[in-house]
């Protein structure tokens, strides 16, 4: 990992903790801090235990754990290679520092980076201590202060850590978490992050038998990447989901801040890709839209990665007859099901979902930080 070199300092020590990347024995107790607690002590192990072994794993996709650490209290030792004079957090047996509240960073494709955040409930369902690592049960105030600090601390580490080139690299750092958690939203909005959208989370039955596709209107072509082939097909997909972006209503926020070819870096991780099941939607000869399915076998369902359809072609009544199309190569491949995900501020998309017989089963609320480093360029 490399060192943290965020471009603020560490909380001043009258906030009573400090700020660092947590050393690898101080993983499991931070891991306890994020994964639910509501758990028997069994489950609990076993779930820290899954997490802890994806986080360390050799090869894996890179993760970073940041953490606030509190001085001993009165009559414990404050020093030794423990103690709250190190130089940066290390493993806390009795004794030593209490881990506090955690952030964790886990890569994502497509230059993103996946934030996590500890809540308030945890520090008050977990034990006082875990695997080694003494948990910290500072007031709702003080859980607070150290929530926004690390998150700040972990954006402004990826900021330094872009300037210097390192790689895997990343433009954005994004975050979804419920929306009854008041807590963590405002950790992450005092850290610099802003609010994205809050997200619908849609399904619908896939029909038994193929539906009627309507008539492409004159001039307008739907094929598959397969017919066209793939990667060959790549230019053209990347120009017809650019030209879906403009004037978009989903997640018009992310616009100028992931480049085409990394958005379709994350869809092309969801799932099982299947060239025969993405699509580009025409106009004349100039790609225009398109629409990205990914199925998975094992639970016999499917997901709608993405459907945007460019300018002119918009009010046309294409994303209905889309659909339709969907549902037949679906339904012929033997999935039951289609889920999406959708912006709740994007009226015609909810209202297209919603006739095909969608319904809404989770909500998220989605935060974002572009953590490119100042001045940096694009090719």
């Amino acid at each position: 990992m490399p060192p943290a070199n965020p471009s603020n300092p560490e909380p001043p020590p009258s906030q009573g903790f400090t700020c660092g990347m947590l050393a690898p024995g101080l993983v499991r107790g931070a891991l306890a801090r994020l994964v639910s607690a509501r758990q028997d002590p069994a489950e609990l192990g076993r779930l820290v235990d899954q997490y802890a072994q994806t986080a360390l794993a050799e090869g894996a996709d890179p993760r970073w754990l940041f953490g606030t650490l509190e001085p001993p209290t009165a009559g414990e030792s404050e020093s030794g290679p423990n103690g709250a004079s190190d130089a940066g957090p290390r493993s806390a047996p009795e004794g030593g520092p209490m881990l506090g509240q955690v952030c964790m960073l886990a890569a994502s494709p497509g230059r993103t980076v996946g934030v996590y955040v500890s809540r308030d409930a945890e520090p008050i369902d977990l034990p006082s201590s875990f695997e080694g690592a003494r948990l910290s049960r500072a007031s709702r105030d003080g859980r607070a202060a150290q929530r926004v600090a690390v998150v700040e601390f972990a954006r402004n580490w990826l900021i330094a850590r872009s300037a210097t080139g390192a790689e895997p690299a990343f433009d954005l750092a994004q975050a979804l978490i419920e929306p009854h958690h008041a807590d963590v939203r405002e950790a992450l909005l005092r850290a610099g992050f802003s609010t994205l959208a809050e997200l619908g989370y849609m399904r619908t039955e896939v029909p038994r038998t193929p539906q009627v596709v309507p008539a492409w209107p004159p001039g307008v072509r739907v094929t598959s990447l397969a017919s066209r082939g793939w990667p060959a097909s790549t230019d053209l997909l990347l120009r017809a989901m650019a030209r879906s972006y403009e004037g978009t209503l989903d997640c018009p926020a992310l616009c100028g801040i992931r480049r085409t070819q990394d958005v379709l870096a994350s869809h092309l991780a969801v799932g099982a890709f299947d060239p025969a099941l993405w699509f580009i939607v025409f106009a004349g000869d100039a790609p225009e839209g398109c629409m990205l399915l990914t199925r998975f076998d094992e639970h016999e369902t499917a997901e709608l990665v993405y459907l945007g359809l460019g300018p002119p072609l918009r009010g046309k009544g294409l994303g209905a007859s889309l659909l339709s199309m969907a549902m037949t190569e679906l339904s012929v491949r033997g999935a039951t099901a289609l889920a999406c995900a959708v912006d709740g501020g994007n009226e015609p998309a909810l209202k297209l979902y919603k006739a095909a017989k969608f319904r809404r089963f989770a909500r998220r609320v989605g935060f974002i930080a572009d953590v490119r480093a100042t001045g940096r360029v694009h090719d």
